[in-house]
């Protein structure tokens, strides 16, 4: 008895963990958008959000209108195709602190004729939506 309760426990717990996929966490999004392990870090709105983009710095800037909110992606080259993989470094605002990361390897997953591109790091399950304005 005791082992079968042992076993239903851990199917129990094998169940409740769930690890978001990539098609889960990024590709259902339409906006621009940043998620940090199947957690959104940032939605844009355009009623209070701000887009700016640098193409000598190949960087794109996102950020709330009180400027409490925001990421920054800078990228080794400007990720223009699906199947391309770029490396970035990575800084938004978290709840209580500024959230690092530098050299992470992007893939891009997805693009669309709007300019948005959906990138993907699957090893810090890292989704961003960014839009090209050029």
């Amino acid at each position: 008895m005791k082992r079968l309760i042992y076993i239903l426990f851990c199917i129990s717990v094998v169940a409740g963990c769930r690890v978001e996929s990539l098609s889960e966490i990024l590709t259902k999004q339409s906006e621009v958008s940043l998620f940090w392990r199947g957690e959104a870090q940032m939605l844009y709105s355009p009623d209070t959000h701000q887009i700016g983009f640098n193409v000598k710095k190949k960087e794109f800037r996102v950020y709330n209108d009180r400027l409490s909110e925001w990421f920054i992606v800078k990228c080794s080259e400007l990720p223009t195709y699906e199947g391309q993989e770029i490396v970035a470094d990575l800084s938004w605002t978290a709840e209580r602190e500024t959230k690092n990361y530098s050299g992470l390897s992007f893939r891009v997953e997805k693009t669309d004729q709007n300019g948005h591109i959906w990138l993907w790091n699957e090893s810090t399950r890292i989704g961003i939506v960014i839009k090209d304005i050029q």
